[in-house]
């Protein structure tokens, strides 16, 4: 087993002893760019720093950490070292055009420095917008034409009487008004209409008597007649 270990641990040795950063990182203009930077543990008190250029030898160094925890800005550019956890967060802000290029996250010790190299890219930034606002500032935009409506006409072009809404659904239908003939007058008063629309004629009391009480009234008077007639 100690065989196996001696064999093959010198291949562990260089990933326990490097850099792990991204290769490539991009962002628009105007954006904040962050990246991590892992170290392996017995570095925690070393300085970290974020070094630009093409050339790990003549890299310009923006923001070191000088072995403390504690966030270190230069600048748009920050730098925070994280011991508990072997990392380096590295913060670009407000990017440019001009920030993109070749960088390294480096850590200084006696002899050769560790250092990865990382490429930025920035993309020109595209102006956005999101509910009325443009980049820059707000801006007023023209409202669509709308349908004519009750809501947008004009008091003389309302109209008069606006159509009733459909009954909701399974609700009974709306029960109608049925209107009811007038109604007539009573049999023998003044004014009574017949069949035809005409007024009927009003009726006398001897017309609306029996023949025979009639026959009985003119006895008396023709007898009265007769006894006049022979004493004269």
């Amino acid at each position: 087993m100690m065989g196996i270990w001696l064999g093959w641990g010198w291949l562990l040795l260089p990933v326990c002893q490097a850099l792990v950063v991204p290769r490539e990182v991009s962002g628009r203009v105007g954006e904040t760019l962050s990246l991590r930077c892992w170290y392996p543990p017995g570095y925690e008190d070393y300085n970290k720093y974020w070094c630009q250029g093409a050339s790990r030898d003549s890299c310009r160094k923006v923001v070191e950490t000088a072995g403390r925890e504690a966030p270190q800005q230069h600048g748009r550019v920050s730098i925070q070292d994280s011991h508990i956890f072997c990392v380096v967060m590295l913060t670009m802000e407000d990017l440019s055009e001009a920030d993109a290029g070749s960088y390294w996250c480096g850590i200084e010790r006696t002899g050769r420095d560790l250092m990865e190299l990382v490429t930025v890219r920035v993309v020109p930034g595209k102006p956005w917008c999101l509910a009325g606002w443009r980049h820059g500032g707000p801006t007023v935009t023209s409202s669509p034409q709308l349908p004519p409506g009750p809501s947008f006409m004009q008091p003389h072009q309302l109209p008069r009487q606006l159509p009733r809404p459909p009954p909701p659904p399974g609700s009974p239908p709306p029960r109608r008004s049925i209107p009811l003939p007038p109604t007539p007058p009573p049999r023998g008063e003044p004014g009574a209409l017949g069949h035809g629309g005409e007024n009927q004629p009003r009726s006398s009391p001897l017309a609306s008597s029996s023949p025979g009480t009639a026959l009985s009234a003119l006895v008396p008077s023709v007898v009265l007649l007769s006894l006049l007639a022979a004493a004269g």
